[in-house]
């Protein structure tokens, strides 16, 4: 009895034995060995700052939408789009993201020292661009990675202008077109000698030289020509008179015949949904009626619409310049405009009419009703730049993106030089360089043509 109890606690303590051991080697087989990862690389990088006055209100927003690229090959953090050239570089949290198992260290680089960087504080650029160092969690892995912060060395939205050519001393009164596929300017104009000539400029790498002057044949009086008429579609030139006659030239404006239709006005180029389907937009004499007509030459004249009573009323006639928007894929911003001049009446206007052709075919014609930016006078020019409508008057800019019906004084960084005479009527042109090109101008002090010629450029559209 007493043999029984001891074999009994004999197989229990061998039982036990044996389970603590078969555990052991359980565990022994199981074990798995975790190691630290040896990925150093940034995902992902971000600036912001805090504003400290206005100038930080107006740059530091830019800084927190700027998107930056990082080459992982050259380890480089890079942003596309420059920062604006004024931007001032303080104290910006950077948001940076590092491999999901962690990193070692940070360390930040600067010219002069090493900072050990804690992720989240902000990092002090008025040292210096720093180059992130990362370890990776393993701490044998290291990258460094060189951040390229670009910033604008020049101010973008300032047009810098220089007057380097000069019109003929012979003219008296002109106006200027561009032929952009040959980048080749065509002035017609009234000389000293109460003549009719033309001008031809041709555009080549910043020089631009005229062949003298050449007398036309066709026109009327030069003091009957309403030279601000003048225009170019597809190789044919026209221009009106004061006698409500249009001429028409298909030899570059040298010879020129009547077209044979009553016009009161040649308003420009209406655009089409191709450089084919441009047309002149006019209006004419239809039975003792004002009404639209669209025509390639005069030839054949397709008559749209008789004007309305307030059209007919308050439309200019005379005294205006024509720009035209192509966008050709939009025919929503396929836009003819006009600012200023005179209506029928002789009355000045300051208002804007724009015209576009629908997807129906149907002409669209808008105008804004009255502003008070700038006054109605004489001479008011209209151009596209920029996505805008600009109009020049009194030698200040005004700029426009809805139709003329809410004008703002462009900014300071636009506007003419000082030493620019003050005139109106001037010829503008946008060539396909981005170029504003301003050719004479009849000064407000002695009513006399300027011959200056001037030319200005967006710094942010200047070629890259």
């Amino acid at each position: 009895m007493k043999f029984r109890q001891n074999s009994k606690l004999l197989f229990f303590i061998i039982l036990s034995l044996s389970a603590f051991f078969a555990c052991n080697k359980d565990d022994d087989d199981y074990t798995t060995s975790i190691t630290a990862s040896g990925d150093a690389q940034i995902y992902s990088f971000a600036l912001s700052a805090k504003r400290y006055d206005a100038v930080d209100s107006l740059t530091y927003p830019v800084l927190g939408k700027t998107l930056f690229s990082i080459d992982q090959f050259q380890h480089l953090i890079y942003n596309v789009d420059s920062l604006p050239h004024n931007i001032r570089l303080k104290n910006f949290y950077a948001a940076v993201t590092f491999p999901t198992g962690g990193t070692s260290s940070v360390n930040l680089i600067y010219p002069d020292t090493v900072v050990e960087w804690n992720k989240s504080d902000s990092v002090d650029f008025k040292r210096g661009i720093p180059t992130f160092q990362v370890k990776a969690a393993d701490g044998n892995t290291t990258y460094e990675y060189r951040l390229d912060l670009r910033i604008h060395k020049i101010d973008p939205d300032v047009i810098g202008w220089l007057q380097s050519w000069s019109l003929p001393g012979a003219m008296v009164k002109q106006k200027t077109v561009l032929d952009g596929e040959n980048a080749t300017f065509y002035t017609l104009a009234k000389n000293n000698g109460n003549n009719t000539q033309l001008y031809i400029y041709k555009s080549e790498k910043a020089s631009l030289a005229y062949d003298g002057g050449t007398g036309v044949a066709g026109l009327p009086a030069p003091d009957n020509v309403v030279l601000e008429s003048f225009t170019s579609l597809n190789g044919k030139f026209f221009v009106a008179d004061n006698s409500d006659n249009a001429y028409v030239s298909t030899d570059n404006g040298l010879n020129w015949s009547n077209a044979g239709m009553k016009t009161y006005s040649i308003i420009g180029i209406l655009p089409g949904s191709t450089q084919a389907d441009d047309e002149i937009l006019a209006v004419v004499d239809n039975g003792g009626k004002y009404c639209f007509a669209k025509t390639k030459d005069f030839g054949t004249v397709d008559i749209i619409r008789e004007l309305s009573t307030y059209e007919a009323n308050n439309m200019p006639m005379t005294g205006f310049s024509s720009t035209t928007s192509y966008t050709r894929s939009n025919l929503n911003t396929n836009i003819l405009s006009i600012t200023g001049g005179r209506n029928k009446s002789n009355v000045s206007t300051n208002l804007t009419w724009s015209f576009k052709v629908d997807d129906k075919g149907a002409l669209q014609v808008v105008s804004n009703q009255q502003h008070t930016v700038f006054p109605a006078r004489d001479g008011i020019v209209s151009f596209n730049y920029d996505g805008y409508l600009y109009a020049l008057t009194g030698n200040v800019l005004y700029k426009t993106s809805s139709l003329g019906y809410l004008w703002t004084e462009a900014s300071t960084k636009e506007q003419l030089p000082s030493d620019m005479p003050r005139t109106s009527s001037q010829s503008v042109i946008v060539d396909s360089e981005n170029y504003i090109w301003i050719f004479g101008g009849i000064t407000d002090s002695g009513n006399t043509l300027s011959p200056q010629i001037w030319r200005g450029r967006l710094n942010k559209l200047n070629p890259r």
